[in-house]
């Protein structure tokens, strides 16, 4: 058995496909052997073992899934900025995510129970913080600024933008009055920002935009430098700095594999051009619930729905993981640190040794949703 064909035209990050073994019992896999000649599969092995220990055993069928269209609210696409083709390029892309998580999505009951548990803040220092918090009614067991019967989905992005900037403020301080430690997480809303998206060698390097109504970004030695003389550089929305990509929707026009999807290109975009990333937390955040996932480069894992307002505490832990200043936590390898080059920035790993080493691993017959993409071109 030889290792699955990479498409041609995409940079593959890592040579091989992983595949837990887990995922593969209800799947046509088979076992290859893989030589790696570094230690970037060997890190890839262990985060899969740890991403997998954090959110338990998935369900043993994959979930079906159809797309419809029209069902999208935050927009995808054109507008003064861009362009029709940019905009077809992008929906383009959209179909491709869609068919590469076919038969790669899974829930898992336990997700939400155990997703972060052990890396923030306990059960108790959040219940603290939501005694204390002028935006949430302990008594109502209710966050008060965000509306019941929302007509439009713009109603959300203040009081929710208000709310993760305080969940994140809080546990996450910034040290900005010393200046002891640099700012390393901020909240943007961005459900009108139009970040550059770049689509990838096999369609000549083009550069699409999406708008994800807020990002978490990220400063540290994962992301680029932030310079002394632009201390407001890293509010300024980029794909390079996303630590999460989340989303908002009214909650009666949630539309489970459209909105999958949707959060799913975030997800691949960020892959692209964070080459160490093994794994991108997202969440759909609605007026009632909210629903967390971890796009990985065999597939997609997500909770059930929960309560926001009756289940605070869940969700603000899954904010602070989503948001988490380890970047272990949020995906990255921990060997791994960037150079800034030509106006890039690019991501160097470091090697164990030049000896090649075989790793055994489980493959399905095709390549794997995401497992193909790398940086983009340019």
């Amino acid at each position: 058995m030889v290792a699955p064909t990479i498409p041609e035209g995409y940079i593959p990050l890592c040579r091989g496909v992983l595949k837990r073994a887990t995922r593969s019992a209800s799947t046509t896999s088979e076992s290859f052997d893989y030589p790696i000649g570094d230690q970037v599969l060997a890190d890839q092995v262990a985060f899969a073992a740890q991403l997998t220990r954090d959110v338990g055993q998935p369900i043993s069928k994959p979930i079906d899934i159809s797309i419809t269209s029209g069902s999208i609210d935050t927009p995808m696409t054109h507008n003064s900025h861009g362009t029709d083709e940019g905009y077809k390029k992008v929906e383009y892309e959209k179909e491709a995510v869609a068919q590469e998580l076919e038969g790669h999505v899974y829930f898992d009951e336990n997700f939400g129970k155990t997703a972060f548990v052990g890396k923030v803040a306990s059960n108790e220092k959040i219940q603290e913080f939501l005694l204390s918090c002028d935006l949430y009614d302990s008594v109502a067991c209710r966050w008060r600024d965000v509306p019941e019967n929302p007509s439009r989905e713009s109603e959300l992005y203040d009081p929710f933008a208000a709310i993760l900037t305080d969940i994140v403020g809080h546990f996450y301080p910034s040290s900005e009055g010393d200046h002891s430690e640099p700012t390393s997480r901020v909240v943007i809303d961005t459900h009108n920002v139009n970040l550059k998206h770049h689509l990838g060698i096999m369609d000549g390097g083009r550069v699409g935009k999406t708008s994800p109504d807020a990002t978490i970004q990220g400063a540290g030695r994962n992301f680029p430098p932030l310079s002394a003389r632009d201390p407001r550089l890293l509010y300024r929305a980029a794909y390079l700095r996303c630590a999460t990509p989340l989303e908002i929707k009214l909650d009666t026009k949630t539309d489970y594999m459209s909105n999958l999807v949707q959060v799913g290109v975030y997800a691949r975009q960020c892959f692209m051009v964070q080459g160490n990333r093994f794994f991108v937390y997202s969440m759909i955040i609605t007026e009632k619930h909210a629903q967390l996932y971890v796009f990985d480069r065999s597939g997609v894992y997500h909770s059930r729905n929960f309560d926001i307002h009756k289940q605070a505490v869940d969700f603000v832990r899954f904010i602070l993981g989503v948001s988490s200043t380890d970047d272990t936590v949020i995906g990255f390898t921990r060997t791994s640190t960037g150079k800034e080059s030509a106006g890039s920035w690019k991501s160097s790993t470091k090697k164990a040794s030049s000896k090649n080493t075989t790793y055994k691993t489980k493959s399905f017959s095709t390549v794997g949703p995401f497992a193909a993409v790398g940086h983009a071109a340019g």
